[in-house]
């Protein structure tokens, strides 16, 4: 198994102003691959960023099997590819991005930072290393996989809007927006965004105008299209959007992280819980110590990674079934984690206080360190 170089890079220091203390802070951030809950993770990736630029999202993705994972490096200020079966690639990104596999696990798809108010969207082969550039946007969201390329919301200088990238220089700007869109969500040749607390769907290839999903009380903070429908969450909790129907509170929660599906099931969770299924039959998984940070997609279907205080744990939904496959870093935060052939990549953090020139690891919260 051939794995990429680790990264060490110290960039300035945190901003002061975000504890008010006088203090600056640094996140420390490592991606590990873990064996397994007994034996010492072999580091891939280490870094130090202020903390005001500490990443809200992982920094690497996996194929749907598994079988390869992508990374930031920032030694090498690239992502790195890696195959179980051998076999490293880097794609150059000084400002780092989001890397994400297309639905076969072919192509790779990287939005690339590009120092400024511009990203640029590269198609990478993740197998060969080539790459061919397909546009820059400006201030674009997250992308969203499509058919035969990607959507991505960005900003023109009217408002915003949605494109169609599927090539070089061949991108289909499908609607124009008052804002830019937020929550972009694509299921076959269908797209959802969400304006405010304002879901609009529409389908890629046809002429016909964006029609209305419904409204939200508040703002959406995330989205997903699912079988049943357009599923978001708020601060209130979790909707179902259905055309010419009004949004329906599938139940009630704040703190809820950004919901998505796999292979059929609906994922919605927060620190309490996590909701499995579709939309009208969910099944709960309880956190009663509010220590669940993360869930994400195992390899097959109906199989899950949770990240419950400081273990990486294997979840079924059919057998209900939850096993221990993982820990993190003994004083770290453990924040996502995802597989990797027959091992898991864990991603963990911890904050460091700088005060004269000196530095102090800071404890995790007790919730990430609760059983």
């Amino acid at each position: 198994m051939a794995l990429g170089a680790a990264a060490r890079t110290l960039i300035g220091a945190g901003d002061a102003s975000a504890c008010g203390d006088g203090a600056d802070y640094e996140e420390e951030e490592i991606i590990d691959l873990a064996v397994s809950p007994t034996e010492q993770a072999r580091e891939l990736s280490l870094f130090v960023v202020p903390q005001s630029d500490a990443p809200t999202n992982r920094r690497f993705t996996t194929t749907p099997d598994g079988n390869r994972i992508c990374y930031a490096d920032r030694r090498a200020q690239s992502f790195v590819s890696d195959s179980v079966n051998g076999g490293s690639v880097l794609f150059a990104a000084p400002y780092g991005g989001i890397p994400r596999f297309g639905r076969d696990g072919r192509a790779l798809y990287l939005q690339v930072n590009r120092g400024d108010a511009y990203t640029k969207l590269v198609l990478a082969n993740p197998r060969t290393g080539a790459t061919e550039v397909w546009d820059d946007f400006f201030e674009a969201e997250p992308f969203a996989v499509a058919p035969g390329g990607v959507v991505v919301a960005h900003g023109v200088p009217s408002g915003g809007a949605l494109s169609w990238v599927t090539g070089a220089a061949r991108a289909t700007e499908v609607v124009r927006t008052p804002e830019i869109p937020k929550h972009v969500s694509v299921k076959g040749g269908k797209v959802a965004y969400f304006l405010g607390g304002e879901a609009f769907a529409l389908e890629l290839g046809e002429a016909a105008a964006p029609h209305a999903l419904g409204a939200l009380p508040e703002p959406a903070t995330g989205a997903v299209l699912t079988d049943d429908g357009l599923v978001a969450t708020s601060e209130r909790g979790a909707w179902l959007l259905r055309e010419g129907q009004k949004p329906r509170l599938l139940f009630a929660a704040r703190g809820l992280a950004e919901p998505f599906a796999h292979a059929h099931t609906l994922v919605v969770h927060g620190a309490y819980g996590a909701r499995f299924g579709r939309a009208d039959a969910l099944q709960v998984l309880e956190a009663p110590h509010g220590n669940l940070h993360f869930v994400g997609h195992d390899a097959g279907p109906g199989r899950f990674l949770l990240c419950r205080g400081p273990r990486v744990e294997g979840y079924d939904v059919t057998s209900r079934r939850v096993s221990t496959l993982a820990r993190g870093r003994e004083g770290w935060k453990l924040r996502g984690a995802a597989r990797f052939g027959s091992n898991v990549v864990t991603w963990s953090s911890r904050t460091w206080r700088l005060v004269q020139n000196e530095r102090q690891a800071l404890p995790p919260p007790a919730d990430f360190l609760l059983e």
